[in-house]
């Protein structure tokens, strides 16, 4: 499976005309997964765009990294470990590049869950409600910064939170079906 990343993806979504960019989209995806535990590639692809010429060469490409990036994306989310990497630009591209990415990532996501039918999350409990209620506050988080480390420092933090609770979310609310015991003989 081809390595999607943020400047890859963010170019053949506007290649292609799509009216998002490659953190949102990614959010959108993990969204939902969130909402719904699982999420088909084609019913993702459509809440993005729909290519009008499917055969051209830019939704080719479109269509490659959509492809790249569900899968990326879904053994990210199947591992056990806590691997999701969230589709953020990278730090060469500054703080207020990465903290504008941030809160698309997070209106995505809060999307992507309301429309996969996620549950209300004023009917959550405990880590699931704390992490929706969070990232709604992060989708409207103020993007100016100086790059201080400060700044820095509090961004890591964000991503860090996000990438677990994210996890945390959907292991909560879609449960990994039990595995069978193994038995020796």
């Amino acid at each position: 499976m081809q390595e999607m990343n943020f400047a890859e993806l963010d170019r053949a979504l506007a290649d292609a005309g799509a009216p998002a960019g490659a953190a949102e989209v990614h959010g959108v995806l993990a969204g939902m997964l969130c909402g719904a535990g699982q999420v088909d590639r084609s019913r993702w692809m459509a809440e993005i765009l729909v290519p009008e010429d499917p055969e051209s060469t830019r939704s080719r490409a479109y269509l490659d990294a959509m492809r790249a990036v569900y899968g990326q994306t879904l053994a990210q989310f199947d591992d056990e470990g806590v691997t999701l990497e969230l589709m953020l630009p990278t730090e060469e591209g500054g703080v207020g590049a990465r903290l504008r990415a941030l809160a698309d990532w997070c209106q995505g996501f809060l999307y992507g869950y309301g429309v996969s039918g996620g549950k209300d999350p004023a009917r959550l409990k405990g880590e699931p409600r704390e992490v929706l209620d969070d990232i709604r506050e992060f989708a409207n988080v103020e993007t100016e910064a100086e790059g201080s480390e400060e700044e820095k420092t509090a961004l890591a933090e964000i991503e860090e939170y996000l990438r677990v609770g994210v996890l945390v979310v959907r292991d909560e609310l879609h449960p990994p079906a039990p595995q069978a015991p193994v038995t020796l003989q």
